[in-house]
């Protein structure tokens, strides 16, 4: 009988899942499509940043129109076409509703970037929107182990998000997860190995360089900046979290970045901006 309910509940997730959600960005988690924007970056194909996600598809779009087909080797054809066919499929304007359905044995201590699942249960329903400057989504997720974690409630609205563009800039609120670096296996900064904070976000829509010669030296370039709300179980209550990072490829082979991130929590009665000003310098008093 478990059987034949779960063989119908996945039949049910294949029916109403469509093949790829809606947004502007390329979220964390898909390992193949990162693959092959990987080989295509790693061959000077793709000359953007590629080691910040949710990576903006604005940035492989225009790159990607660059790109002579018939100059690629064959696996660099099939990465490319992959790339084009999850980008055309991303960003259709519209709405898409999606049913995912995941069960396990045991919880995963770790996870890597092509998993994000935290508990043996989840059943996620979602549905996502993309119009020309303005796109959301909402993500209900319901848990069988949400007790693992002090405070933590059975349903929660991870992944769900609103999101502007204004010239070439995406302000988003939301709780997204995010993975800054190169590894494939975790990242010492951000990564899925926890749920998504809720934040206020400002990214770089397009990296394209900067036409100043005196700047254009970085190449494509991307920024990130976002302030998110800690948990309230913590030693100092209502504590946020900044963290911003910026990525610049001066050579079509390397790509460097930088990021800064802090944690803050003060007093009702602290001068807040004393107080930011007194972490970014090291002073021990506010400035």
């Amino acid at each position: 009988m478990k059987n034949q309910l779960l063989l119908f509940l996945c039949l049910l997730t294949a029916c109403l899942s469509s093949n790829a959600a809606a947004a502007p960005w390329i979220k964390a988690g898909d390992t193949g499509l990162r693959a092959d924007i990987q080989r295509l970056a790693d061959s000077g194909q793709l000359n953007i940043p590629v080691a910040t996600y949710p990576l903006m598809w604005a940035s492989v779009a225009s790159e990607s129109q660059k790109i002579q087909f018939e100059q690629l080797t064959a696996p660099q054809q099939l990465a490319y076409l992959r790339i084009k066919k999850a980008m055309r499929l991303a960003t259709n304007r519209g709405r898409k509703s999606q049913l995912n359905l995941f069960a396990a044995s045991d919880v995963k201590r770790f996870s890597g970037f092509e998993n994000s699942y935290y508990e043996k249960n989840k059943l996620t329903l979602s549905s996502e929107f993309m119009g020309n400057s303005f796109s959301a989504n909402l993500a209900v997720n319901v848990r069988s182990d949400f007790r693992q974690v002090p405070g933590d409630k059975r349903v929660n609205f991870d992944q769900s998000y609103i999101a502007f563009k204004f010239s070439n800039w995406v302000v988003d609120l939301g709780a997204i997860d995010q993975w800054w670096g190169p590894g494939y296996e975790s990242s010492l900064i951000m990564s899925n190995n926890a749920r998504p904070l809720p934040a206020v976000s400002v990214r770089r829509n397009d990296s394209r360089p900067f036409e100043s010669p005196w700047l254009s030296w970085i190449g494509p370039w991307t920024f990130s900046a976002q302030m998110a709300q800690l948990e309230t179980e913590r030693y100092v209550a209502d504590a946020k979290l900044w963290s911003s990072r910026a990525s610049f490829k001066p050579f079509s082979h390397l790509e460097d970045w930088t990021f800064l991130v802090l944690s803050m929590g003060w007093p009702r009665s602290t001068r807040v901006f004393s107080a930011i000003c007194a972490r970014i310098t090291g002073a021990h008093r506010m400035c």
